[in-house]
C-alpha cells in the first residue's frame, strides 16, 4: 500500500527527466517498508527503476529516510547505497545511546 509519493521534474546532463519516489508498506512478499525510485528521460522515454525492500524501522524513521531521499534528489542508481548507509548510521547511533559514559 502506498504511503507517500513525490514527483520531481529535473535536468540531468541537460536532459529533462522525471524522478518518481514512492514509499510503500509491506505486501505479501516483503516485510516492513519499501522505497522505490523511477527515473524517466522525458525526451527518449527511457526509464530505470530500483526498489529497496524490507526496510524494518519505526514508521517515523522510515518517513525521515524517505524525506531525505526526496530532498536529496537521489536517483535509482544510488538508492540502495543511501538506504544501507542510513541503516548503518541508525545502528551506530542506537548503540551509542545505549552505552553509558
Amino acid at each position: 500500500m502506498t504511503i507517500s509519493e513525490f514527483v520531481k521534474k529535473v535536468s540531468i546532463d541537460s536532459q529533462p527527466c522525471t524522478l518518481m519516489y514512492r514509499l510503500e508498506s509491506a505486501d505479501n512478499m516483503h516485510y516492513g517498508y519499501s522505497i522505490s525510485i523511477s527515473m524517466i528521460n522525458n525526451n527518449s522515454g527511457y526509464s530505470y527503476k530500483d526498489t529497496a525492500y524490507n526496510i524494518i524501522l519505526e514508521p517515523n524513521v522510515v518517513a525521515e529516510l524517505f524525506d531525505k531521499i526526496v530532498l536529496g534528489l537521489v536517483t535509482p542508481v544510488t538508492l540502495r547505497y543511501i538506504v544501507e548507509d542510513f541503516l548503518g548510521s541508525e545502528i551506530i547511533l542506537s548503540k551509542a545511546k545505549s552505552v553509558s559514559v
